[in-house]
């Protein structure tokens, strides 16, 4: 029956025929959730695209009491989301270690013109990790990239869990002296333990590299002293991200400077080694000079006038 229900759905997805055609509009009064226990209604119905009928806001109560149409944002059932919002059910449950739960929707008709839509949920037993490994972290001992990482032993295999490591893992050896470092992972359930997983981070950390030349462009009115000045790292230094977020900060909390990126040099011919990391520093500038005028009336003041000169590099730096 669920099967049946699921390819019906697929059918109207697939039908060559707009959604006008599929009759009048019909509104969703309601949604419900059932069966769903490892998350709640509200994250469920964040990831699916049909909404019911609700009032615009809290403040508005009493006129959605009185049924007032512009305090309550009707929403009609698209046909169509219907079908991928199981889809997206399924997929959130999958992501999250629940890869055997199945989604089935259920519709009445309080009315021709209202419907109500419940999701049946089997969620089924989720997918943990018994075991995690961390390989290829021999050439980095002086420091642990491994601690308190967002997975552990005994969590839920969930896909944004992992991506979330392994975005920790590269984010701590690039702020290390590692700029090319890469990070890949495999999940294994063996046949005989089918909801025990073990994974695996595979780390490739790359050359160990230092900042090499910094050349900076666009600057015509800055000096390049005071830009290196707001640089927090200087040529021969450990590589570190963090300290090119840093510069970027510095660089536009100064009013003259518009635009700021820092990147790689190209190195076309490959005379520069991996273990040197040259940069560029390309900087768009403002205006030096800012002119503000106003004009007002008042019954005390009568006519009063305002003018205001603002020079963003005054001694010329």
């Amino acid at each position: 029956m669920r099967l049946a229900c699921t390819l019906f759905l697929f059918g109207l997805v697939a039908l060559p025929f707009p959604v006008s055609a599929q009759g009048p509009a019909v509104e969703v009064t309601r949604i419900a959730f059932r069966g769903n226990v490892a998350f709640p209604d509200d994250s469920l119905s964040r990831a699916i695209s049909n909404r019911e009928t609700a009032c615009r806001s809290k403040w508005l109560l009493p006129l959605c009491v009185l049924d007032l149409g512009f305090s309550i944002d009707r929403r009609t059932l698209n046909i169509q989301e219907l079908a991928r919002d199981v889809l997206r059910l399924r997929g959130f449950y999958a992501g999250r270690g629940y890869r055997e739960a199945q989604v089935d929707t259920l519709l009445t008709r309080p009315s021709d013109q209202t419907v109500e839509i419940v999701f049946e949920i089997e969620e089924g037993l989720p997918v943990r990790v018994s075991m995690l490994t961390v390989q290829g972290t021999e050439g980095v001992e002086r420091f642990d990239i491994t601690a308190e990482l967002p997975v552990r032993a005994g969590d839920l295999l969930s896909t944004i869990n992992l991506t979330a490591t392994r975005d920790t893992l590269i984010q701590r050896l690039q702020n290390r002296g590692y700029p090319r470092a890469d990070v890949g992972s495999v999940s294994r359930m063996p046949a005989e333990t089918p909801y025990e997983a073990d994974v695996t981070f595979e780390v490739d950390p790359g050359p160990h590299s230092v900042f090499g030349p910094i050349t900076l462009t666009g600057n015509t009115k800055l000096k390049d002293g005071v830009i290196r000045r707001l640089l927090p790292f200087a040529e021969g230094e450990e590589f570190s991200a963090a300290r090119i977020v840093e510069a970027q900060r510095n660089l536009f909390a100064i009013e003259m400077i518009q635009h700021a990126a820092i990147d790689e040099m190209a190195d076309p011919a490959g005379t520069v080694p991996d273990s040197i990391l040259p940069l560029q520093v390309q900087i768009t500038e403002g205006e030096v000079h800012r002119v503000r005028t106003g004009f007002g009336w008042s019954t005390s003041d009568c006519v009063n006038a305002e003018g205001r000169w603002t020079s963003r590099n005054f001694h010329g730096g």
